[in-house]
């Protein structure tokens, strides 16, 4: 079973996955990553022969001068001696950690600290922390919009159901309203009278209906009650090709007293193919028992 993988690489600090490449060192066994390997130049153990300064120290040129052989010797060894001892200012403290390490290291090999970039690199357990706390406040919030949508909206519809509600009740309020029900009447009657319908036009008059006709510039008056109108008004049905009725400024007058009866005020224009007028017309009309309005009472002044 290879253990070289997921040793830590003594010279960057980080774990050696299984598909980096790998250089072990062949003094000490010691594994790196191969561009580790590469910037070192070499073995980053100190003492190692694969160290690159062990392999400055073990080329350093010694000058014999004219010095004996027992005097070379001990030169010799003396300054084996004083390399193998580095000096201690070539040793400097971890700013991180506080622990001695080579003043030409690129990495703390006991806890990673960057030489180069003034900071310690984030270590796995405190980035998947961080990634989780970021993860769970995305979350959070995605789960709090997701609320606050479905919030609004649900306060929108009842908003707006609320709205439709009162309008429809006040749409519905309007036309039962007893101006309006007027109004619908006399409309009615004034297609029934269009359509020539006999039946219909008479059903909007009441038992005890009156009509007065004025035109004071014939110095004309007449009245008829509602069989004599209903003959009359069937008599022009049959013998008018076509008949178009135009109601403006129509008023609608409530008793005050008696809210069963009011007061419709309007001009009229009456148009056929045999004859045609233009006047004010003043309509009363009463609520029967039936709960319907009629008319009782029609006055027209040309």
């Amino acid at each position: 079973m290879n253990t070289t993988f997921n040793k830590t690489c003594p010279y960057c600090q980080s774990p050696i996955k299984q598909s980096a490449d790998v250089i072990i060192c062949n003094e000490c066994s010691t594994p790196h990553h191969k561009e580790c390997w590469d910037e070192n130049k070499g073995c980053t153990t100190f003492g190692c022969s694969e160290n690159p300064d062990s392999k400055k120290q073990s080329g350093h040129v010694i000058d014999v001068g004219n010095q004996t052989i027992e005097e070379i010797q001990n030169l010799i060894e003396t300054t084996h001696q004083n390399h193998l001892i580095p000096p201690s200012n070539l040793l400097i403290n971890c700013p991180e950690c506080k622990s001695l390490v080579d003043e030409n290291s690129r990495f703390c090999k006991f806890c990673g600290y960057n030489f180069l970039d003034n900071q310690t690199p984030i270590k796995r357990s405190d980035f998947e922390k961080e990634y989780i706390k970021r993860y769970k406040q995305r979350v959070s919030m995605q789960r709090k919009g997701a609320w606050m949508t479905a919030i609004s909206l649900t306060i929108l519809v009842i908003v707006m159901l609320t709205v439709g509600y009162l309008a429809a009740k006040s749409i519905a309020e309007y036309f039962s309203s007893p101006r309006e029900e007027i109004k619908r009447t006399v409309l009615n009657w004034k297609e029934a009278w269009e359509n020539k319908d006999i039946e219909k036009y008479s059903s909007y008059l009441s038992d005890d209906y009156d009509y007065s006709f004025t035109a004071a510039e014939k110095n004309e008056d007449k009245n008829f009650n509602k069989s004599e109108r209903v003959e009359r008004i069937n008599w022009t049905f049959n013998r008018y090709e076509y008949i178009k009725i135009k109601f403006s400024n129509m008023k609608v007058e409530m008793n005050s007293s008696d809210q069963n009866r009011a007061v419709v005020k309007l001009d009229e224009k009456y148009e056929s193919d045999k004859y045609s007028d233009e006047g004010k017309k003043t309509l009363y009309l009463e609520k029967g028992s039936d709960g319907h309005w009629k008319i009782y009472k029609e006055v027209f002044e040309l």
